[in-house]
């Protein structure tokens, strides 16, 4: 598939999975407040924390989205460019400090010592603020809000703001977070109609990868699963479609120079394993 028949497809699929995803916030965030009248939603217009998270998630195919949108909008494909590698070369030097991808929280929080916000992210000087407080640091806006993906949407705290800057417990809607889970199974499916596979990764890397030759090219690859057959005579789709994905994703951070290594795998299920157990106590 080529990059504008991918986006024809593509563009319009995830708009309305977005807008399907607004509506019902809208609807669960109303519940809410009916219930827990006294508990309001602290993300104020001009806080940045969430912009400098170390691992903002999104799928290949929201970063592809975002892309066509940003090139619809003007700008090429070299500008794009420009604005997100010195991002990306800073990270993936933290990476390298770190000892891997920062999959599990103790190494978020890590990151989040010495804060690099999005690239997207335009930050506001405080006047007679302390420029090195985390007042400071996190203030700013989105320079794409209106095409920002949609986790950055979904984002969102009951409590203070630095708790969210510093990774630490923080309420939240618990229905909001559950039709966030549900919209990117949505997105996800939509990508694999298309081509097969669906990878998720850091929002700013998997962008970086997609403005390469060689990244979007694996991106728009059309795949076909082809499972194992097991000893009942069973074919594994499930494991063929966990390789496929995870393939897209191994192959477009070697786009951009990054190799995935044992610690990355060894830190991924870590994540996933901590991820599992906090649900486990939700229930």
């Amino acid at each position: 598939m080529n990059f504008s028949e991918a986006a024809k497809e593509l563009v319009p699929a995830f708009d309305q999975i977005y807008d399907q995803w607004a509506k019902d916030s809208t609807s669960l965030s109303a519940d809410f407040q009916a219930f827990h009248p006294l508990t309001q939603i602290q993300c104020k217009k001009g806080c940045g924390a969430c912009c400098h998270f170390p691992l903002i998630s999104v799928t290949a195919g929201e970063a592809f989205v975002v892309l066509v949108k940003l090139i619809g909008s003007g700008q090429t494909l070299a500008q794009v460019t420009e604005r997100i590698s010195p991002y990306v070369q800073i990270y993936l030097e933290k990476v390298s400090q770190s000892g891997g991808l920062p999959f599990t929280n103790e190494m978020q929080k890590e990151f989040l010592k010495k804060p690099e916000p999005c690239p997207f992210f335009i930050k506001t000087p405080i006047k007679g603020a302390n420029e090195t407080s985390l007042e400071s640091l996190q203030s700013g806006h989105c320079g794409i809000f209106n095409i920002r993906p949609n986790v950055c949407e979904s984002y969102h705290s009951t409590d203070h703001p630095s708790l969210c800057a510093q990774k630490l417990p923080h309420g939240m809607m618990d229905s909001l977070v559950a039709r966030t889970d549900d919209t990117i199974v949505e997105l996800r499916h939509a990508e694999r109609s298309l081509f097969g596979r669906s990878t998720m990764g850091h929002f700013p890397l998997l962008l970086a990868g997609l403005c390469t030759g060689e990244g979007m090219s694996a991106f728009l690859q059309e795949v076909e699963l082809e499972p194992e057959t097991d000893e009942q005579g069973d074919k594994d789709w499930a494991t063929a479609q966990h390789m496929a994905d995870f393939d897209l994703y191994v192959e477009l951070l070697q786009s951009i120079g990054y190799k995935v290594t044992t610690s990355d795998l060894h830190n991924l299920i870590k994540a996933q394993n901590d991820l599992e157990e906090q649900s486990s106590l939700l229930l």
